[in-house]
């Protein structure tokens, strides 16, 4: 079961843009939708199992999200080849390679809009992949450096991250054969993160 929500939770990964504006050290909360394509599970069922906020915080090269789901969904990033998604619920902790793609690009482009979120005027990101496609609406307002994630392939974030330079998704997209998923911003707090927030826990 952990592994399947693995594969759901891929899509909360942030995605990118383009300007030269310090890195961001804080939190974002997301609003999330979640459909299962397959039917096997209703909305409500997903929903509820998953999440429907998600907290992600980010310092430096390291990351924590965070979903309020039934199952206790924590994703932890340190830097390094390893992604530890932690359901708080089962005390479960799985390691995933990130220096593994599980998808590719086909193609993508860059579209200005007129959209504002949360005072950002944002341009909007549309990448074709072999298994589906995404859409990310972003700011250059709100970005990380992307050469501090370069081993981190999975979710072909290092891909995005260097396509657009860094730029945290305000809104995204995502749909294949199996899920879609919409998340907006809810809030963007710049704060300076304590070291202890990364952590692995003991159970």
């Amino acid at each position: 079961m952990l592994r399947t929500l693995l594969f759901y939770s891929a899509f909360l990964l942030p995605i990118i843009s383009f300007a030269q504006a310090a890195p961001f050290e804080g939190t974002i909360v997301y609003d999330l939708k979640w459909h299962d394509q397959t039917g096997e599970m209703s909305d409500d069922q997903l929903n509820s199992l998953i999440g429907q906020e998600q907290h992600y915080h980010v310092k430096g090269n390291q990351y924590r999200s965070e979903m309020n789901g039934t199952r206790g969904m924590v994703q932890l990033y340190l830097g390094h080849d390893t992604l530890y998604s932690i359901s708080t619920s089962a005390q479960d902790i799985v390691q995933l390679n990130v220096t593994e793609a599980q998808d590719s690009a086909i193609s993508y482009k860059i579209i200005p809009t007129d959209e504002v979120i949360l005072g950002y005027t944002c341009q909007l990101l549309e990448i074709k992949t072999r298994d589906g496609y995404s859409k990310y609406w972003f700011s250059d307002q709100v970005r990380i450096d992307p050469e501090t994630y370069n081993r981190h392939q999975y979710g072909l974030w290092y891909f995005k991250l260097k396509l657009a330079n860094g730029a945290l998704p305000l809104k995204a997209l995502s749909e294949n054969k199996q899920v879609r998923f919409e998340s907006v911003a809810r809030s963007i707090k710049k704060e300076v993160l304590p070291e202890d927030m990364f952590r692995l826990p003991k159970f």
